[in-house]
């Protein structure tokens, strides 16, 4: 079986698995907007959509064996072609949540207004950064010195997404008057604000990261 073969099964599976949690999502919302508020939930994101992306792409840091590594040179470089690869899928993997949502919603809610599609619009956009963000940082609990930790790089962001925002927020904003914003959290920000804050913390991530691996180059 060729690797295209593969692609496309798993594809399958993925849409398989989209459609059937999706389906029963929708019969479980009476309403259009207890709906959408439960597709576009953090729970949502957190359990459903994040842990098979984290399992995707730490399947393309395996493909990057020290062989590799060796022909490509620099880690730096290497980390730009991980990377491309990696948001290359992001992309990708939100594209069919969302194009299968937008079926679902249509077929249930034909007469769909134009603020929601912005609504839609909005997460999709944020839910790529939010990827992004966490392929950064699994990327850089990656490179650290201690082993145990850095084997386990995905399972550290992931449990990092998973007290960031289905414990340490809503436990802020349950008993307090404010509403914080850390790194995921910005994810479900409304506003632009939610938007300048994910570039600028993957900017300067990314900066981070990248004197990271001139600093392992040198060694």
């Amino acid at each position: 079986m060729n690797i295209l073969n593969r692609i496309i099964q798993f594809v399958l599976l993925i849409c398989i698995y989209f459609v059937g949690s999706l389906l029963i999502l929708s019969e479980l919302c009476t309403t259009e907007s207890l709906w959408l508020s439960n597709v576009f939930s953090d729970k949502m994101y957190v359990f459903e959509l994040t842990p098979l992306f984290l399992f995707i792409i730490s399947y393309i840091d395996k493909c990057i064996t020290i062989p590799v590594l060796t022909r490509i040179g620099k880690r730096s470089t290497a980390i730009v072609k991980t990377f491309c690869y990696k948001w290359s899928v992001a992309f990708i993997y939100i594209c069919i949540w969302f194009i299968i949502v937008n079926v679902i919603t249509y077929m249930k809610y034909p007469y769909l207004s134009n603020q929601h599609l912005l609504y839609i619009l909005g997460y999709f956009i944020r839910y790529i950064l939010g990827f992004i963000l966490a392929s950064i940082i699994s990327q850089i609990i990656g490179m650290s010195e201690n082993k145990n930790i850095a084997d386990n790089s995905y399972l550290c962001t992931f449990i990092f997404l998973v007290i960031e925002l289905i414990v340490i927020v809503p436990e802020i904003k349950i008993n307090t008057r404010y509403k914080p914003s850390f790194l995921f959290s910005w994810i479900f920000c409304e506003g632009n604000g939610g938007y300048i804050a994910l570039v600028v913390i993957i900017f300067l991530l990314l900066m981070y990261l990248w004197k990271l691996c001139i600093w392992k180059d040198i060694l």
